[in-house]
């Protein structure tokens, strides 16, 4: 009976160690796979992210990319801006400065 309760002991102990490792290796498993998705969504987020400056003259917006200064596009409201962007520059995410948006009163 004594060697029985002993087994019994052995078996739960190895029992008990092999899930608690089990469940340590699964939870590095996810923490990568994370860390590999959200490397990827950065990497997506950046390379349709343009920053960009907004200008208004006379009633008329006027946007530039923030870094080389390019013209990006003109338009008297904020939708035929965002239009006029969305068009031109499919699949882009446009950043402006929240103190830009103030300055030209597009917030």
């Amino acid at each position: 009976m004594e060697h029985i309760l002993y087994v019994f002991l052995v078996f739960a102990v190895g029992f008990l160690v092999g899930w608690n490792e089990r469940e340590k290796w699964a939870s590095r498993k996810v923490d990568a796979l994370l860390d590999m998705f959200n490397k990827e969504v950065e990497k997506q987020v950046e390379e349709s992210r343009i920053d960009i400056k907004i200008e208004k003259h006379n009633d008329v917006y006027y946007v530039f990319n923030k870094h080389t200064d390019d013209f990006m596009a003109q338009a008297s409201t904020r939708k035929e801006l965002e239009d006029a962007l969305a068009a031109r520059f499919s699949g882009k995410r446009f950043y402006a400065d929240v103190d830009n948006l103030k300055e030209v009163g597009l917030k």
